[in-house]
């Protein structure tokens, strides 16, 4: 499995990928006790030269408190036996 990546190399193209949030930590947003959201995508903001991560909902995500990302993980494969 790919391990968590810097923002700064994340992708912009409109890929899922799996975001760890901090702001809703119980200790006020540590990156230990953060979160992962899952299928989070980067959208362009109509014309202006910016936009907004966005989970799988279409609700927007704070860039401030997102600390990493990762490849979503590749589907389970059907079993044979």
């Amino acid at each position: 499995m790919t391990e968590w990546q810097p923002m700064d190399t994340a992708p912009k193209d409109g890929t899922a990928i799996d975001l760890w949030y901090a702001a809703n930590a119980p200790d006020g947003g540590s990156i230990e006790n953060g979160e992962r959201i899952t299928d989070c995508r980067y959208v362009m903001n109509g014309r202006r030269n910016d936009g907004n991560w966005k989970d799988s909902y279409g609700d927007i995500i704070y860039a401030e408190y997102v600390t990493h990302w990762m490849p979503r993980p590749f589907a389970p494969k059907e079993s044979t036996a």
